[in-house]
């Protein structure tokens, strides 16, 4: 990307981060009619690759960054682990009210019982082992990969820094690959992992880093390519096409099905998915370079950029939101059409709560310190306050 940080931010990055956050929160809520144009809509990819993959190049370029101005990396370093922290303390709140809820609370509570897993035994036992990230319910599970994947971000700066890039990329191909082929089996209860491979994801968050790290190092521009750009439009088109076959009925069987193969499992980010993803990717990084001015002049635009600018509140309400409306059931669909277009509306504009309370707090907090809060430095759910 090309465009100039405006005080200290990087406007695609945000615009990005805003369209995921938009696109899980649609995928968390109880089915509906819509559902089938929210899930995996532009192919085998989904929202989570991409926040992941800008939590890790938003990591990479505010370090670099830094790191360039500071010669001294220890107090740039520890914010990743004291982030770290605070992701736990956001996880193990939840986790906490979640169980509590499920254990004591009525029939109402059936679905986040369901989450916390079938005969959940004692419940003492169950939140020790959720605690230790040993029994991870669904929606939750994403907190602990990011806790993971930061304390480990000082290590792979480090390598980074001494001129091992090579090394990192090595490392974390070699693991995810290893992932693709060995399947640890779940273990009995109270243990249950998280539906995340934490070996497999791994790749999109370090990918992230190293690119972000050449943005913040300054370490020049990449060029486009148009054979590259060619080649990456057909294949999402391509897989566009396989993946929602159902919709275009006249292709038949006539297309390859891979309904259950290794080769798209989101868990392990399958070979198709990462390719997928990897396409994906240099296509919208050439609109953005192309269209980018344009486009930033947009209400829209401008209104998913103000979400990504406060990932961190708004993903953990989105949390919050999901619970929620599954206190409803699991799905909506019994409901006339007009209402679950009414009930998904209303809970994706409720992402705009948290941003904007986060940000009054954080002029606050500027205002209280004597500092200018017209603009707020860049951040990742790794890095500083966001």
């Amino acid at each position: 990307m090309e465009s100039t940080p405006r005080g200290g931010r990087l406007p695609e990055i945000d615009v990005l981060r805003g369209v995921c956050l938009v696109e899980m929160m649609a995928n968390h809520l109880p089915l509906t009619f819509l559902t089938r144009f929210v899930v995996e809509t532009a192919g085998f990819i989904s929202a989570a690759e991409g926040f992941v993959f800008l939590s890790g190049f938003v990591a990479g370029w505010t370090a670099f960054r830094t790191l360039a101005r500071n010669h001294s990396s220890k107090p740039v370093l520890g914010r990743f682990l004291s982030r770290a922290l605070q992701l736990y303390a956001v996880y193990l709140a939840l986790f906490t009210i979640v169980l509590a809820s499920a254990v004591l609370g009525g029939p109402h509570f059936n679905e986040w019982r369901q989450l916390c897993g079938p005969g959940m035994g004692s419940a003492g036992k169950i939140w020790l082992f959720g605690a230790a990230f040993l029994h991870l319910p669904k929606y939750l599970d994403i907190f602990s990969m990011y806790c993971a994947f930061l304390i480990f971000v000082p290590l792979t700066i480090r390598q980074i820094r001494a001129g091992r890039s090579w090394l990192v990329m090595a490392v974390s191909g070699a693991l995810w690959a290893a992932s693709q082929f060995w399947n640890i089996p779940e273990p009995q209860l109270p243990m249950r992992f998280g539906y995340f491979n934490l070996f497999s994801w791994q790749l999109l968050f370090t990918v992230g880093i190293l690119l972000g790290h050449r943005k913040g190092a300054g370490l020049g521009r990449a060029g486009e390519s148009r054979p590259i750009l060619l080649v990456s439009v057909g294949l999402c088109l391509i897989l566009f096409v396989i993946r929602h076959q159902s919709m275009v009925p006249w292709l038949g069987p006539h297309l390859p099905l891979l309904p259950f193969s290794k080769l798209i499992e989101k868990p392990t980010v399958g070979l198709v998915r990462l390719v997928n993803f990897a396409a994906m990717a240099y296509c919208i990084r050439f609109m953005l370079r192309r269209g980018g001015p344009h486009l930033q002049r947009l209400w829209v635009y401008q209104k998913l950029a103000f979400l990504g600018q406060h990932s961190l509140p708004v993903f953990s309400w989105s949390i919050v939101v999901t619970f929620l409306a599954l206190l409803s059931g699991s799905s909506w669909q019994h409901l006339p059409h007009a209402v679950q277009v009414g009930l998904v509306m209303v809970t994706i504009a409720a992402l705009w709560l948290p941003a904007r309370l986060h940000e009054l707090r954080r002029k606050r907090r500027a205002e209280a310190a004597g500092e200018p809060s017209f603009h707020a430095p860049q951040r990742t759910l790794g890095y500083a306050e966001q």
